[in-house]
Order: structure tokens, then C-alpha cells, then sequence
């Protein structure tokens, strides 16, 4: 598990540790606002090289040549791994990839005569899932061959041919290949050649054979040829292993030993045939334009070209792209640990391709775990996914990077909030305006303060909350935004006529209270009900409190807290109708 990135002097970083746990074959999402700095962590992390990190003239913090840039990753197991300038201890130990938009602005110009006229078009960078193909290399393997050096019992063997040709297959043979390397070994190779010497005494028709009674015990053992036997069971569908599953296993480690030389140039091509057959197919499936489009060879590269901006819509060419792009990196994450950065790619989707996107994410976490490898994919976002029910993921780690975001609990409200089930009034009569004084003693249950367990001093207390807020003062995040709902509540509850308050009181949700104020005649500014993502979230705190950081960034923001400032002036006053 990783617990602490830093970064030095990327981009628009000067100095910032981010140090909560990032955790391995789990969506990890960093959640902050535009401009705090997202792109630079993608940048610190796509600018790594083989001997140190290499960044454009662009990239470079305030432009300085001088800058000495510098990742450091540190593992909960308390060890340390740096990059900078002249060294990559990161690259050596993780495979990095990052995921960024494939967007880029084209001048057209074109030329009338005597004069020119330039638009902009939006194109999109062809991508490139193989820079270079890897070299054909296919198994060699004869049945015939295979046969004769099986003696007798080569009439009971199986053409295993068909399987060795097959990209799936192949790559899953890949992730046993330590485990051949072993059973090649002296000892182990020894267990498999006495079993078949005993073989060698048996005789009979082949229906005999197969139907013959052979002691396995030995070969079960051996853990090694055990997985072989797993594998060749899942692809034969079978439930039961005969002799002829047995002898397939043997067959495979013949036919490792004979292609040893050649076998990680064999797992790579074939890997690479299977990631474009996939790719290829989901494209086609995934396309609903008239174009064709799928991967082709140029030169020695694999390649991907999307149709002009014209022929494609915005959200078909934005999760082509995503797709496109995390199979280009699948075939990149080679190592036993990487980190993948997907760089705000989700905050432009719409909700069916970003549903779309999480599924393909978690299919790569779901392959990573069978292949006993650790990715940390990294989800950079400012979409809060407490407000985004789109944001699927059911194992995700949210973090919050902006920790400038003041969280204090000035009067042990916060714990009140989070057992506000089991105080009956606190809804009613402290977090919705009610005109009835009470008091509230088992709030002392959670060690709320004294001058908060009375409604009306309650009142009172988030008043002066809000006024430090909006005079740029420390204050409680919690209490500012039930000062903000009960202040609403209250104005439109004195524009009621006062036959009609008591069925405003009993409306459940300030939305519900605001309708309810429309239909009576009341003009309820719109402000009212576009703040309610601030005063509702806030008081219906999840058990961590990571609503509280979430709310109070947005309270941060400035045109949030000028509205919050217009509904306190006169700019913004609710007009009663006659009914």
C-alpha cells in the first residue's frame, strides 16, 4: 500500500504531500476543485523516464530551468522510492502509466483569392497501443512428434495444437511460466519421467487406457504441475481429470522445454494479439457511426485513428478514446506493481459511458488480481462522487487533496449529526426551522456543548457561525450550513400567511418546505434551491465526517460564497403574491 506521494517543483507544485493510503487493485479517487493542481500530479508521473524525470519546457515550475523536480513514493512498509532529475527508483519499481485527454486544437486555414480565413477544429491524437510490434513468434509443437516419444500411451494423447495457437490461452500459459521453469528442474522432472516409465508397461486398446487405473498421487504433489492441471481443465471444461488431462500437462511441459529459448518473445506477440482482437471487437461493438473503426498496422506500430470531429459525437469519441487508451496501457503494465493516473478523463463523460469506463476499470483491477500482480489505479476527478450516483465503483477509496479545507468541530455538533437518529427533535426542531423553543438533553449523550442544546441559543450560535464565514473568519463548516438552511427556512416561513405556516413546518426537506411556499404564492428565488447541495449535505454527515471536507471546499469557492453573501443582503428578497 502506498501512504505518502510527494512532489517538488512540477508544474504548478511547488511542495505537496498527499498522504493518505492508496490502495492496490482498488479504484483510488483524488477529489479536488479545478486549479488545485490534478494535472500536475498526471504530469509528475507521465514525465518519468528510464533514468530520471524529463519534463517539457512547458511543464516546468514557473518556467525556471534551475529547478531541481523530485517524486517520492513512500509504501506503508516505510520504504522509500525517489525520481528526480538523474535518477528513477519509481520506474524500477513500478510500471507508470497516465491517462490524459487525446484532445487537441487544429488551425484550418484556407485561401479565397485574396484573402484566407482560419478556423479551429478539435482533433483528436491518434493513439498508439504498440509503438512497436513485437516480433511473430509463434510455438512449435507436433502432435505427430509427440506421439512417438510417448510410446504406448502416445495413442491416448490429445492434439494440444488447436490450444497453443489460441492468444487466450497462451497468455494464461504466460502467468505459469515460473512455474514450468520449475518443473523442468531436475528433481521435479525426474517425479514426471518415472510416472510416465510406469506408463510405459501399460498395454491395451486406447478406450483400455483411458479407462485404466493410474496412481496420480505423486504428480498431485507437486503444486507446480497442479496449476497446469487447473488451466487445462478451465479451457477443456471439464470437472473430472482423466489420463488424458495428465498426459496434456506433461505435453505443455515438453513443449515449454522445447521452446524455452523463445517463449517470453511467444507470450509477447500473442499478447499483442489479443489485446487487438479485444480492442477490435469492442470498438465495433461500442461504434454507432457509419465509419469503420478499429486498430491498424502502420510501419511496425499498432495504431488507432478516430474519425474527424464532424462524423463522431463529443461522448462517443470521448469513451472510444478512454477504452482505446487503457488497453494501449494493459499492454504496458508489465511489472508486478504499477500506478495508473486517469487524468479527469471521468469529469466529461455523460452518465452512460462513465457507468461504461468504471466497468473496463474494474475489469482491469479483476485481471490484475487472477495474475497476482498489484495496479494502483489512480482516478484523478473534481466531481465529488457523494453527489454523483453514476460513480459506480462499490470498492473505491475516495481522498481529498485539498487540505487547506479547515475542518473544526467548535461545539461537538459533528457528533450530534452523526447519531442524529437517535435524537428525535434534532431534525424538527434544530437542523429545519421550528418556531417552538426546546431543549435537548440527550444531546450530552455525544458531548455537545451546553450552549447548543437549546434550539433558540442554537439558533443563535450559527448565526455568529455564518457571520465568521462571511467575514473571512474561522468557523465551523457544519454549523455554517445549518445556519444557511435554517435562515432560508425561516424568511419563507414569515412570508406565509400564518394560517399556512404549520403545513410548511410539516413539509420533510427544505425542497419539499420551498415547493410547498410556490404553490402558496411565494416567489422562492432560485439561489434558495441551488444552495441546498451545500446546507443538505453538510447536515446529513456520513460516519467518517468526508462530507464536511467535501462541503467545505465548496465553500472555499467565490462565487458560492457571494451567493451565500447575496441571500443575507437585499439583492435577494422573496416577493409574496396574492393568492
Amino acid at each position: 500500500m502506498i501512504n505518502k506521494i510527494t512532489i517538488k517543483e512540477i508544474k504548478g507544485i511547488e511542495f505537496k504531500e498527499f498522504s493518505f493510503n492508496i490502495v492496490p487493485n482498488k479504484p483510488n479517487l483524488f477529489v479536488a476543485p479545478n486549479g488545485f493542481g490534478k494535472s500536475s500530479l498526471a504530469t509528475a508521473f507521465s514525465s518519468m523516464k528510464r533514468t530520471g524525470i524529463e519534463l517539457d519546457e512547458g511543464d516546468l515550475f514557473k518556467h525556471k530551468t534551475d529547478t531541481s523536480p523530485e517524486v517520492i513514493i513512500q509504501m506503508n512498509t516505510g520504504e522509500t522510492f525517489t525520481a528526480n532529475k538523474d535518477t528513477n527508483e519509481i520506474y524500477r519499481e513500478f510500471s507508470i502509466e497516465v491517462i490524459n485527454s487525446q484532445l487537441y486544437p487544429r488551425a484550418a486555414t484556407k485561401n479565397f483569392g485574396s484573402f484566407s480565413s482560419t478556423s479551429a477544429d478539435i482533433c483528436v491524437r491518434p493513439i498508439t497501443i504498440y509503438k512497436t510490434i513485437p516480433e511473430k513468434k509463434l510455438i512449435v509443437y507436433s502432435f505427430t512428434e509427440m506421439k512417438e516419444n510417448f510410446g504406448s500411451m502416445g495413442k491416448v494423447l490429445t492434439n494440444i495444437g488447436s490450444f497453443l495457437k489460441k492468444p487466450i490461452f497462451v497468455h494464461r500459459l504466460s502467468l505459469l511460466n515460473e512455474d514450468l521453469k520449475k518443473l523442468v528442474q531436475v528433481r521435479k522432472k525426474a517425479i514426471i519421467d518415472k510416472f510416465l516409465l510406469g506408463l510405459g508397461a501399460c498395454l491395451g486398446t486406447k478406450k483400455q487406457l483411458i479407462e485404466g487405473s493410474y496412481d496420480f498421487s505423486k504428480l498431485n504433489a507437486i503444486s507446480e504441475f497442479s496449476a497446469l492441471l487447473t488451466l487445462i481443465s478451465n479451457f477443456k471444461q471439464v470437472k473430472t481429470l482423466t489420463i488424458e488431462d495428465y498426459l496434456d500437462a506433461i505435453q505443455l511441459i515438453r513443449t515449454f522445454e522445447n521452446n524455452k529459448a523463445d517463449m517470453n518473445k511467444i507470450y509477447k506477440y500473442h499478447n499483442y494479439l489479443l489485446i487487438r482482437a479485444e480492442l477490435d471487437e469492442l470498438l465495433s461493438n461500442m461504434n454507432t457511426t457509419w465509419r469503420t473503426i478499429k486498430t491498424k498496422k502502420t510501419r511496425n506500430s499498432l495504431v488507432l485513428e478516430l474519425p474527424p470531429a464532424t462524423e463522431i459525437s463529443n461522448g462517443e469519441r470521448d469513451i472510444l478514446c478512454f477504452i482505446a487508451k487503457l488497453y494501449e496501457v494493459k499492454s504496458k503494465l508489465i511489472k508486478p506493481k504499477s500506478i495508473l493516473i486517469i487524468d479527469e478523463i471521468f469529469d466529461y463523460l455523460d452518465d452512460g459511458n462513465l457507468i461504461t469506463a468504471q466497468y473496463y476499470i474494474n475489469q482491469m483491477i479483476d485481471e490484475s488480481k487472477r495474475e497476482g500482480k498489484k495496479v494502483y489505479p489512480i482516478i484523478l476527478t473534481h466531481l465529488d462522487p457523494q453527489y454523483f450516483k453514476t460513480y459506480a465503483f462499490n470498492l473505491k477509496n475516495v481522498n481529498y487533496l485539498d487540505s487547506s479545507v479547515d475542518i473544526i468541530n467548535k461545539y461537538n455538533f459533528n457528533n450530534a449529526l452523526k447519531n442524529r437518529n437517535e435524537i428525535s427533535v434534532l431534525s424538527t426542531h434544530f437542523l429545519h426551522y421550528h418556531p417552538e423553543e426546546v431543549t435537548e438533553p440527550l444531546m450530552r449523550r455525544y458531548q455537545v456543548d451546553e450552549k447548543i442544546i437549546n434550539s433558540r441559543d442554537f439558533y443563535l450560535v450559527v448565526e455568529d457561525e455564518l457571520n465568521r464565514y462571511l467575514s473571512d473568519e474561522r468557523y465551523d463548516v457544519a454549523m455554517v450550513c445549518s445556519g444557511l438552511r435554517l435562515y432560508i427556512e425561516k424568511k419563507v416561513y414569515y412570508m406565509l400567511q400564518e394560517e399556512k405556516r404549520a403545513a410548511f413546518i410539516k413539509e420533510h426537506g427544505t425542497s419539499n418546505k420551498l415547493d410547498y411556499a410556490s404553490t402558496m404564492g411565494i416567489v422562492v428565488p432560485e439561489i434558495y434551491y441551488m444552495l441546498g447541495i451545500i446546507y443538505n449535505e453538510a447536515v446529513h454527515l456520513d460516519p467518517q465526517g468526508k462530507k464536511l471536507i467535501s462541503v467545505g471546499q465548496k465553500l472555499k469557492n467565490r462565487v458560492i460564497k457571494k451567493m451565500i453573501k447575496d441571500v443575507f443582503s437585499d439583492q435577494v428578497i422573496p416577493v409574496t403574491c396574492n393568492v
